[in-house]
């Protein structure tokens, strides 16, 4: 018997509004596919609970006209200081308006290391 490989994937919640926290706006997120025992979801956070590597992926078609537009996955730990994995940004033209922003990595992660996903569709990015 092989070994079973874990994911997860989410999606944007269409059912909850997205909220201002800051100069960003959080997006309410909801799991669309889950397997395994890895990796898990509780609220907007992301739990590892098995050590290994992770590939992060992220990917948001943006259509706002006129802005800077982008997304940043973010990592904590146990302690409350968190660090910036992956941010793509993208600006946006004032017609036909869609792009698409999409980041990817790889890492080794511990246990209890969650990691929330942040959509910024403000003028300024935040700094970490």
């Amino acid at each position: 018997m092989g070994v079973q490989q874990s994911f997860l994937q989410l999606s944007a919640n269409t059912k909850e509004q997205p909220f201002v926290r800051g100069n960003v706006t959080v997006i309410p997120w909801t799991v669309a596919l889950h397997q395994g025992e890895a990796i898990s979801s509780t609220g907007d956070r992301i739990i590892i609970q098995q050590e290994g590597f992770f590939m992060v992926f992220g990917q948001v078609l943006f259509q706002s006209p006129g802005t800077i537009m982008g997304h940043i996955v973010r990592s904590r730990g146990t302690s409350q200081r968190s660090t910036e994995l992956l941010r793509c940004l993208q600006e946006m033209p004032q017609t036909n308006c869609a792009n698409t922003c999409h980041t990817g990595d790889v890492s080794q992660w511990g246990l209890e290391r969650p990691t929330r996903r942040v959509l910024n569709s403000r003028q300024h990015v935040a700094n970490s």
